[in-house]
């Protein structure tokens, strides 16, 4: 369960508590305003989370204190299978959550890691209904590995995926209809950083990446140019920020900052500071890095402000006459929601473009190229200047001239083939006269009266139990013996036994 105090309770020895969720529940989260855009005075949103039990699929219920705190009369909510543990993240303005759920094992088998998956609750006060459905990711990808909604309340709702094998995909979707607005493309990402003003975005890949970062301007949606000091000439290269434990944007979206802690890790501790186009800061750090070696930093924080202390300011003007980079380290790509086809796996060290490691590539490859070096060669032996053509084809002294090749002559293969079947012909043919013979013999010799007798007595038996049965019921071959009763009866007045 989960009981509600009033501010009073609190302070007193033993609170009473004037609400209660029941459960049985895992988790429940509450958002960062007071009260919500579409709550009536005194509201206060909840969202809760009941793991699977017995059999029932897992809930997220979207409540309200004090009138809604009931899963029958809850604003919104969403069941689902396969969802061991569930991340809650609320909208700015506490009116939309992102659930992320996950599992440890993946089903499926594409994934060491488990699977996870996205949903989004949220209540459309201009239609006035409430959502709550799968996200629609890119490639309809399997695996979550961010998903952060823009922390800016004056702005239309809108949240960040980052999903997929890597190298992963990132895409900004709508924050009432989940669906993908724009893909900033493939990049080896799990981290998305919002700026307070939701105008700069940051894209790393911290963990078990390699640090990489890449910072957006969600307006242009583009990625910042960065320049030299000094310098007309955009920088091409990455933005790495390795070994990163923690991270976070300043209170007027100018800054970023990245820092190495203990007991995460325990070598290189310091912290770092970047501009919002990510070029390192060091001529005016009030630290120094090697105070903190090996493993003495323990956190690092920018001091929080009031949203609006600081103005939204676009992107500094450029150098005069500068001259931006076209090798965009994360290329966006058209919004798609069909799946990316599945070839053959390739190794690591064979993927570059146009070659392979498989024994039948490598055995092609020699032929094509023997067959390329042989192009334009002469490959005829030379004959000795000034001979004829006809001293050319001269046949040895003693030796029968060669007969000329007939065209139409059949190879050794087919001759071969020709017998074969001509002698199986002759087979099957003395098998069938010996077969007629020994009919032809049988017939001709004298049969015994009492045998014959006997037998025909002994059909005409078989033919009386097949008349008492049901005519519906006999085969054709039944049928048959009936009606040769009468030449039976004939056959046995002639033996006159």
């Amino acid at each position: 369960e989960v009981h509600i105090y009033p501010a009073v309770e609190a302070r007193k020895e033993n609170p009473l508590y004037s609400a209660k969720i029941k459960g049985p529940l895992a988790s429940f989260s509450l958002p960062e305003t007071s009260t919500p855009t579409s709550a009536p005075a005194g509201a206060y949103n909840v969202a809760v989370f009941n793991p699977e039990s017995k059999g029932k699929p897992a809930r997220v219920s979207m409540l309200r204190y004090p009138d809604k705190l009931d899963s029958s009369s809850a604003l919104v909510g969403k069941s689902f299978y396969r969802a061991e543990d569930c991340s809650l993240r609320w909208a700015p303005k506490g009116d939309a959550l992102l659930a992320v759920t996950s599992t440890s094992v993946d089903t499926s088998g594409e994934s060491y890691y488990g699977s996870a998956a996205l949903y989004v609750l949220a209540i459309n006060h201009l239609q006035s209904q409430a959502i709550a459905e799968p996200v629609p990711l890119p490639n309809n990808n399997n695996t979550v590995h961010d998903a952060q909604w823009s922390p800016n309340p004056n702005k239309p709702p809108c949240f960040i995926t980052i999903s997929g094998k890597m190298p992963a995909i990132s895409a900004l979707h709508n924050g009432q209809t989940a669906q993908p607005l724009f893909l900033f493309g493939n990049a080896h990402r799990n981290t998305v950083s919002f700026a307070p003003h939701a105008r700069f975005i940051n894209l790393a890949g911290f963990g078990n990446l390699a640090g990489d970062m890449a910072f957006w301007d969600q307006n242009k949606k583009k990625i910042i140019p960065r320049f030299m000091p000094g310098s007309a000439q955009a920088i091409a290269e990455s933005v790495n920020a390795a070994c990163t434990t923690m991270s976070g944007w300043s209170p007027d979206s100018r800054s970023f900052f990245v820092a190495t802690t203990s007991p995460r890790m325990n070598v290189d501790n310091g912290a770092r500071l970047f501009t919002y186009a990510g070029n390192e800061i060091t001529n005016s750090q009030p630290w120094n890095n090697e105070n903190y070696h090996p493993d003495k930093l323990r956190a690092v924080q920018f001091i929080p402000a009031k949203f609006g202390t600081y103005p939204d300011r676009p992107q500094s003007p450029p150098p005069k006459g500068a001259i931006e980079s076209s090798a965009a380290e994360e290329k966006p790509a058209a919004v798609s929601s069909k799946p990316a086809p599945k070839g053959r796996y390739v190794p690591p060290a064979a993927r570059r473009a146009g070659t392979s490691n498989s024994l039948a590539d490598r055995l092609r490859a020699e032929r094509e190229a023997k067959s390329a070096s042989s192009v334009g060669k002469v490959t005829a032996k030379p004959s000795v200047v000034g001979m004829s053509n006809a001293a050319k084809t001269r046949t040895p002294i003693g030796m029968a001239p060669a007969a000329a090749k007939d065209p139409n002559a059949k190879s050794k293969n087919a001759l071969r083939k020709e017998k074969q079947r001509a002698a199986k012909a002759a087979a099957e043919a003395a098998a069938a006269e010996e077969e007629r013979q020994k009919q032809a013999a049988a017939a001709a010799a004298p049969v015994d009266p009492e045998k014959r007798a006997k037998k025909i007595k002994k059909m005409l038996k078989q033919i009386q139990e097949l008349k008492q049965k049901d005519p519906n019921t006999l085969n054709d071959d039944q049928k048959k013996k009936i009606e040769s009763e009468q030449s039976l009866n004939d056959e046995l007045s002639k033996l006159g036994l």
